[in-house]
């Protein structure tokens, strides 16, 4: 029999609570943002969170800004392909994942009430 791992649940803590939160806050597109830190504590992630918000439609009903007009500058090209496999990744997931588990996906990530994203929200997503 494969061996079936488990995920970890995250520790409730309050550190890992502020690190999640200061991790949010980076990830606001409407925030100007210097993000540094050792490896492994996230930053690929926030950024990544960053990209998705700046494709999402507004909470006003904008829509999103273009892929094209959304510039990413790393070190590395491996870190480049990096964050552009786990954008692709991410987007992948939304495309086939349930209204209700999108809506979920989409509250932890902006921070907005889980009933605010309509129906075309969902779509555009």
């Amino acid at each position: 029999m494969p061996d079936v791992k488990m995920p970890i649940p995250p520790p409730d803590t309050e550190d890992y609570r502020r690190a999640n939160t200061a991790q949010l806050v980076s990830a606001d597109p409407a925030r100007p943002v210097f993000v540094m830190a050792n490896a492994g504590s996230g930053k690929t992630k926030v950024l990544i969170d960053r990209v998705a918000r700046l494709l999402l439609r507004r909470e006003d009903g904008r829509v999103g800004a273009a892929p094209d007009s959304i510039l990413c500058i790393t070190y590395t090209k491996a870190a480049a392909n990096e964050m552009l496999s786990r954008l692709f990744r991410t987007l992948g997931k939304w495309s086939i994942m349930r209204d209700d588990k999108l809506r979920e996906e989409l509250s932890r990530l902006e921070g907005r009430p889980k009933d605010a994203y309509k129906t075309d929200d969902l779509r555009a997503a």
